[in-house]
């Protein structure tokens, strides 16, 4: 069988392929910083 026969025949059943599926890809973040911003105001301290 082809591929496309194949694909068709997945696409009737709504069935997708684990290797089409797009994979989560980690993005390079900037160290200590951070999008979120502290809203709530909180401070820690270790000594407690």
């Amino acid at each position: 069988m082809s591929r496309r026969r194949i694909g068709r025949i997945m696409k009737e059943k709504g069935l997708v392929s684990k290797y089409t599926v797009a994979q989560f890809k980690p993005r390079k973040s900037k160290v200590n910083e951070s999008e979120i911003g502290n809203l709530l105001n909180r401070e820690f301290n270790q000594d407690h």
